[in-house]
């Protein structure tokens, strides 16, 4: 089978694209836009960027999520009532890999709790953490985390998840802090070591 080079350039203004070995997801420096790498090349994907709610005083990166838009139909029993609910929910899943999920914890998960808030006007100033994550190996973690969700919560007895539909997906970056060999979340500044990522 006869091989052919793929030319990371960005569709939009023709600049080349920021690569890393590993890399799966490829950002423009100019554009707010990053490319998947699928089997049929390279897909666009409009990027946002996240608004740090604490600061440091640090080295700082964006880390990159697949935001996916999910909608999802749960039958949801409590103590006192039942019912089926249909609901659209932004649901973050890092685009980056761990090594190691008991040091770095499942913050996929977490932000599937909190909303994050999104910077309006912003353009990338920050160097990009490596994504070797594709969106075809993130698309699993949605049903994942939403079924985690109402497993964990004490006021539930029983629940179904009778359907789930992915509405569109996009590229979030959010802004974490090194400091010490920890990196550190803009959000509520939890600290991950450094050794849990790939």
């Amino acid at each position: 089978m006869e091989k052919t080079l793929l030319e990371l350039k960005c569709k939009n203004c023709m600049s080349d694209l920021e690569a890393y070995n590993n890399s799966k997801v490829f950002f423009c420096n100019n554009c707010d836009i990053a490319y998947n790498l699928t089997n049929n090349g390279l897909k666009p994907f409009e990027i946002t960027f996240a608004k740090p709610l604490k600061t440091m005083n640090s080295k700082s990166f964006y880390f990159p999520f697949w935001e996916i838009e999910t909608q999802y139909d749960i039958f949801i029993q409590e103590k006192l009532s039942e019912e089926n609910k249909l609901i659209t929910k932004r649901i973050l899943v890092p685009s980056f890999y761990i090594k190691n999920i008991n040091y770095f914890g499942d913050i996929g998960y977490y932000y599937f709790q909190k909303e994050v808030e999104i910077e309006e006007d912003i353009k990338k100033i920050l160097e990009i953490f490596p994504a070797d994550r594709n969106l075809k190996n993130s698309i699993k973690y949605p049903e994942i985390y939403i079924l985690k969700h109402y497993s964990t919560k004490p006021t539930i007895k029983h629940f179904k998840l009778n359907d789930i539909k992915y509405l569109r997906a996009k590229m979030i970056l959010i802004p974490f802090y090194f400091e010490n060999n920890y990196y550190f979340d803009s959000q509520i500044l939890w600290k991950y070591p450094s050794g849990a990522l790939i």
